[in-house]
């Protein structure tokens, strides 16, 4: 039986030790017949009295009872908000030409050193043109430091990792749309343009409900669902400025991975 298994990990996964730190929830789907065959929170490694509560139906698991279930593919989702999301032009024929090229073209747009940052190319898009025949990419930027601290867990429990995203590339919604994902302690806002190219960000509520508008004017997003529990509060803080909202059914970090995993069956998104 093919399964894939998704690992969702909270805000303050990169080295803090407060609540909501590391891997949070996870889900496992069975890929014949994308049923989720099995979800719960992660419970933490060291505290076997003080296991997190599950709904019913759901199971609490250490990344070690994950890793003991055999997936053949696991996804790792990480916080959005501490990668970025950039699109440069590449004049570049092959993968190590484009990877050479990217830090010299970004250095300026990187807060951090750019030597300390790790760079993640997405797919080639259409040709620009010219004899170079260079192309647009989206390029993920993230902290190494960072990234190392999201796979610590991971190499710890012995779960190998085949695909680590950003929350805000993990889900895709219909072209020309996006989807304002309510995960209590941030939005999730995912956005697929009419080339089926992903692009979106992840904030807290407060500074998302700000940004939620503009950025769907740019990726040309028509409408933009919400999923949320809280979905009255969050069109109030939006006001008059906000895209044009549908209310789809309720968010939450479960519905979140059940999505991500379909998502990911139908296509790979950006791998860190």
């Amino acid at each position: 039986m093919s399964q894939t298994l998704a690992i969702l990990l909270g805000p303050g996964a990169a080295g803090g030790h407060g609540e909501g730190d590391g891997p949070l929830r996870w889900a496992l789907r069975d890929d014949e017949t994308g049923v989720i065959v099995g979800e719960g929170p992660v419970a933490p490694p060291m505290t076997p009295d003080a296991e997190p509560e599950a709904s019913p139906g759901e199971s609490a698991a250490r990344l070690a009872d994950l890793a003991a279930m055999g997936a053949e593919r696991t996804l790792a989702i990480v916080p959005g908000a501490h990668v970025a999301l950039k699109v440069v032009e590449l004049p570049a024929k092959t993968d190590a030409q484009a990877r050479a090229a990217a830090p010299f073209l970004l250095e300026d747009d990187v807060a951090e050193d750019i030597d300390q940052s790790h760079l993640a190319l997405g797919p080639a898009r259409a040709p620009r043109g010219g004899e170079d025949g260079g192309t647009a990419r989206a390029v993920a930027i993230v902290s190494r430091t960072r990234l190392a601290a999201w796979r610590a867990p991971f190499d710890a429990a012995e779960l190998r990792l085949t695909h680590m995203t950003p929350d805000y590339l993990a889900v895709a919604p219909e072209r020309r749309n996006g989807a304002l994902w309510d995960l209590g302690d941030r939005l999730v806002a995912a956005f697929v343009d009419d080339a089926g190219e992903r692009s979106g960000f992840a904030l807290e509520p407060e500074l998302a409900t700000t940004l939620i508008g503009p950025c769907a004017q740019r990726a040309g997003a028509e409408t933009v669902e919400l999923r949320s529990m809280r979905a009255g509060a969050l069109m109030e803080a939006m006001g008059q400025d906000g895209p044009n909202l549908a209310i789809g059914a309720a968010g939450g970090a479960q519905a979140f991975l059940a999505e991500a995993l379909t998502a990911f069956a139908a296509e790979r998104p950006l791998n860190l």
